[in-house]
């Protein structure tokens, strides 16, 4: 989707901030050391890229509607950091990631940076389908995964919650 850009978006170390609901375009997002931002439903966002630093969380309010989220180059969630709907319900989030960072020996090109470091936690629907994906040791993901190729280090577990199947109930697919 394509919305009229506003910037960067950057939330500070020990600070939190909440994004009311709607369709937007950002540049880079970056969420500092222990931050917090909340997402309110139903928006559809979408990110040139997202780096979530040690400790920070970002939230989505689905009370509203779910929230879509669109990434379109580096992805990056460092340790103990939270990807979450205020229930927890996996349907309330997904994160597409444009990202192609599969090799091709063929091609000399800046490659993104898809990261899903150790400790962290994301609830939601995760769709890379042009992605490497490494998974950090001790990364939780609850919800699915759809990705060109996947790696999991020691103790990454992914949950894939069934709720989902019945969620697009109306769709083809």
């Amino acid at each position: 989707p394509s919305f009229p850009a506003l910037g960067d978006f950057t939330v500070a170390s020990n600070t939190s901030t909440t994004q009311v609901a709607g369709e937007f375009t950002f540049g880079a997002l970056q969420l500092g050391n222990g931050s917090a931002l909340t997402l309110v439903g139903p928006a559809t966002l979408v990110f040139d890229s997202i780096n979530m630093a040690a400790g920070s969380e970002l939230v989505v309010d689905a009370s509203g509607g779910p929230v879509e989220i669109f990434v379109l180059n580096d992805f990056v969630m460092n340790s103990n950091t939270l990807i979450s709907s205020t229930t927890q319900s996996p349907g309330d989030i997904t994160i597409n990631l444009d990202s192609n960072n599969v090799i091709d020996p063929d091609l000399v090109v800046d490659l993104d940076e898809i990261d899903f470091d150790s400790n962290a936690q994301l609830f939601g629907t995760l769709y890379a389908p042009n992605a490497y994906v490494a998974i950090n040791s001790n990364f939780e993901l609850f919800g699915s995964l759809v990705a060109y190729s996947v790696h999991l280090d020691s103790n990454a577990k992914i949950h894939f919650d069934e709720s989902l199947l019945s969620a697009g109930a109306g769709s083809a697919g």
